[in-house]
């Protein structure tokens, strides 16, 4: 006997579960995007069941939602940008591709999520969600065996857009430190004070270990990093002094700043820039920040790459946002 049972997300998803139950056989289920599909279906399983031939349960009919859990479960936790990677995943297990199973899945359905996507957020983030679906997609073919094809990949990415140039305007780096002096978030001006001095990333910052940091020698050391090789990144004055003051008396150990995690930042900076009155400003942007002054330091571009980390000189012209002013003054 067929049952079909229509599910829907608080978001408007919606789903059809196919089911067929038979005495003697095991209970099959797939679900489709449409209701036309699951009574095919159904017809078909039952029609194969009264000729003896009864189908096993098919890894083909797993939904993308069945195969993004498990990849959240099984691959992410392994990657450095497991976080970012799980931020992305979450509105694609919300969406109507996620009760497609790859065999279903078509170009069309992908176009038509990335057209209404791209009326809600950027181009830059529709291509990193449509990067993750591909991914989860390939990773389920080759190493899972569902799957034959990859309809994201006849899908045209749309072109980012231009590059962020944002810097800290006169006055606002003050405020936002000030801003950032806050009780319930003791960390934030420390941490937003060390990426602008350093312009080392988010999670660099909070994965920094007393036992790596050399205040004698101005240099810190971090162990496998974005790009997967360490570096040690030299300390400015500020750095240096700022660090001395967070030192515990005795033998230090362990992270600079225990407990706090990448989450806590993203939620506390954007409350100070608020409290600041200041507009369109991302954590993110900090690290621009301090390779722009790198440069106006008069420091070339090889001993900029070495503090950021950047292997490709390409994506660190992207972090390079020179004041034009103070070019005009070296202009004379």
């Amino acid at each position: 006997m067929g049952t079909i049972t229509k599910r829907s997300t608080a978001r408007g998803a919606v789903s059809y579960q196919a089911k067929v139950r038979r005495a003697g056989y095991p209970t099959i289920s797939r679900t489709f995007p449409d209701k036309r599909g699951a009574q095919l279906w159904v017809s078909e399983t039952e029609l194969a069941i009264a000729h003896g031939a009864a189908p096993a349960p098919d890894p083909e009919a797993a939904t993308l939602w069945a195969l993004m859990q498990r990849y959240l479960l099984e691959v992410t936790p392994g990657k450095k940008g497991a976080i970012p990677e799980s931020y992305h995943m979450r509105p694609l297990m919300r969406s109507k591709l996620a009760a497609y199973t790859t065999a279903t899945l078509t170009p069309r359905a992908v176009r038509e999520w990335r057209d209404a996507r791209l009326k809600r957020v950027s181009p830059s983030t529709v291509n990193r969600q449509l990067a993750v679906l591909h991914h989860v997609i390939e990773y389920a073919r080759k190493e899972w065996g569902i799957g034959s094809g990859n309809p994201v990949s006849d899908v045209t990415r749309p072109k980012n857009g231009r590059a962020r140039n944002r810097r800290l305007r006169p006055g606002e780096e003050d405020r936002l430190l000030a801003a950032c002096s806050n009780p319930r978030a003791p960390y934030l001006r420390g941490v937003v004070q060390l990426a602008i001095e350093t312009g080392m990333r988010r999670g660099e910052i909070l994965g920094l270990c007393w036992e790596l940091v050399d205040l004698d020698r101005a240099t810190a050391r971090l162990l496998d990093t974005k790009n997967g090789d360490d570096r040690t990144v030299p300390l400015s004055k500020a750095a240096v002094a700022l660090l001395a003051g967070l030192k515990p008396a005795a033998n230090p150990s362990g992270p600079v700043w225990p407990g706090v995690t990448p989450s806590a930042v993203n939620q506390a900076f954007p409350r100070a820039c608020q409290r600041a009155q200041i507009e369109g400003l991302r954590f993110h942007d900090l690290r621009h920040e301090a390779a722009s002054r790198f440069f106006e330091k008069n420091l070339n571009v090889m001993e900029v790459a070495s503090i950021t980390g950047h292997k490709d000189l390409r994506m660190l012209k992207r972090y390079t946002h020179l004041d034009a002013a103070r070019l005009a003054v070296k202009l004379g």
